[in-house]
């Protein structure tokens, strides 16, 4: 039996923009890390993508999305997860901060309790040189340093 990973894998390198989104089935499956790493490794040019509702069952899904986009998309630019349902973590933010150094725009959830601190807006004016925007409820301390 042929390994599913073997059945003529897709290549598209014209293609920038990636929109990723669910309309629920992602409820009775689970995402997987090496799915979506062989999903994004079709575009090796990727610059931007946006990651629509997911109906993710477990913090862990978003964990494995955003482990697979640092480790197939190097060049990405922009990384639009703000129609997240729900907070996502700091500590699964913190590899997408030191893992994209080509990232110009983050925009990540909002969420009218949870804020962003003060040491994530620090690990992004560290490690993300060529930020330009970031979008997301913050802590205010260290924002003047971002440009929004």
């Amino acid at each position: 039996m042929a390994d599913k990973y073997d059945q003529g894998k897709v290549k598209m390198p014209t293609i920038q923009s990636l929109a990723m989104t669910c309309q629920g089935c992602c409820l009775e499956h689970s995402i997987y890390f090496d799915d979506i790493h062989e999903l994004l490794s079709a575009f090796s040019n990727l610059q931007a993508i946006h990651v629509g509702n997911f109906y993710l069952k477990t913090d862990n899904h978003i964990s494995n999305l955003l482990q697979a986009v640092v480790a197939a998309c190097p060049k990405l630019a922009v990384l639009n997860i703000s129609s997240q349902r729900g907070f996502v973590p700091e500590y699964y933010v913190m590899p997408v901060i030191q893992g994209l150094k080509n990232l110009e725009v983050l925009a990540l959830p909002y969420d009218d309790v949870k804020v962003y601190s003060s040491s994530l807006v620090n690990a992004i004016t560290e490690n993300l040189p060529k930020i330009r925007s970031v979008l997301g409820r913050f802590m205010n301390s260290g924002l003047s340093k971002i440009p929004f």
